[in-house]
């Protein structure tokens, strides 16, 4: 799947970050978080912001994230601060919170009701600027897909490649139905001051590569705290996965790439080792078998009988004489 994302928008924004959080849970289908936090100088009554995103034909369910915010625990797992004020904007909670918190500045965080632009590639937000006192506005929104996986997906003998490689904001892979929707709108493409990208992964998982000056931590996933915060959208199963967080600033254009792999045994594993062994075994028995007149025999017989079916036999009986053999050596 191509991973190449932009915030473009009918207003001239300043984003200060943007987040993405790509989640992997076994015997489940992908999902991922968007964040996005808008410096709220300047910003008029109304405007619209449109992430263009990869998957925008795959989704198949969304969700504003604006309550799961309004509670202190989850607020701080997601921004990494502790909250020390939080009422809702214009006295109604539908609307979102106005959250102070104990470093950061204070956020507006917004209810949003996405919409889905799929023949664009596009996910369409509308978002009405609180009045309240805030540095930034924030909406966050989860969109669930009706796809395995957001990796590109190699599999091996024994093993399966993931390969994440994510873009943002690079003009030059512009999907031509998002640049055309660009033109005929009037939209224009954001900068974006720092991106934070977030990957859950099974814990069984090994990084084969990724950018270690993009790279600020790798940790064991909050199981109970991120069942609290997603509650009621996703369920994740205890200590099964991991989380790996990469983020980069001050660019025009951004790339994460990252790869993890999973080794894998199974049934064409174990029956591409047996042919293996088998064959070796013939291989270094050659001289003790070639002259037999039994496999002579069987070979004469070949051209009774599907090739596969005398194949088989012929693997049988040699296998079974050599054991004979053996036996009768010892």
């Amino acid at each position: 799947m191509d991973n190449t994302y932009f915030i473009l928008s009918n207003r001239s924004l300043s984003i200060e970050r943007f987040q993405i959080c790509t989640w992997k849970l076994i015997g489940k289908d992908a999902f991922v978080e968007l964040g996005v936090e808008i410096k709220k100088e300047n910003l008029p009554n109304e405007f619209d912001v449109f992430l263009a995103v990869p998957f925008a034909m795959n989704v198949v369910g969304k969700y504003s994230l604006h309550n799961q915010l309004a509670i202190a625990d989850n607020c701080k797992l997601i921004f990494n601060d502790t909250m020390t004020n939080q009422h809702p904007i214009d006295g109604d909670s539908r609307k979102g919170s106005v959250i102070e918190f104990g470093s950061r500045a204070k956020l507006a965080i917004v209810a949003v009701d996405p919409i889905i632009l799929n023949e664009y590639g596009l996910v369409k937000v509308h978002i009405k600027t609180p009045s309240e006192n805030a540095a930034s506005v924030y909406f966050r929104v989860l969109v669930e897909l009706n796809v395995n996986n957001l990796a590109i997906v190699h599999t091996g003998i024994n093993k399966k490649s993931f390969i994440y490689d994510f873009k943002v904001n690079e003009t030059r892979n512009l999907p031509e139905d998002v640049y055309k929707y660009k033109e005929d709108h009037g939209l224009s493409i954001c900068g974006i001051a720092s991106v934070f990208l977030f990957h859950c992964v099974p814990d069984d998982y090994d990084i084969s590569y990724i950018d270690s000056g993009k790279l600020r931590n790798v940790r064991r996933l909050e199981t109970d705290s991120f069942n609290k915060y997603l509650k009621d959208i996703e369920t994740i199963d205890k200590d099964k996965y991991m989380i790996v967080f990469l983020k980069l600033k001050g660019n025009e254009n951004y790339s994460f790439f990252t790869t993890f792999v999973k080794e894998h045994i199974g049934n064409k594993q174990i029956i591409f080792a047996i042919l293996a062994n088998i064959f070796c075994s013939l291989l270094f028995a050659y001289e003790t078998w070639k002259n037999w007149v039994v496999v002579k025999l069987l070979v004469n017989l070949a051209s009774l009988y599907p090739m596969w079916a005398c194949l088989i036999v012929v693997l049988i009986v040699i296998a079974i004489c050599l054991v004979v053999k053996k036996r009768s050596e010892s």
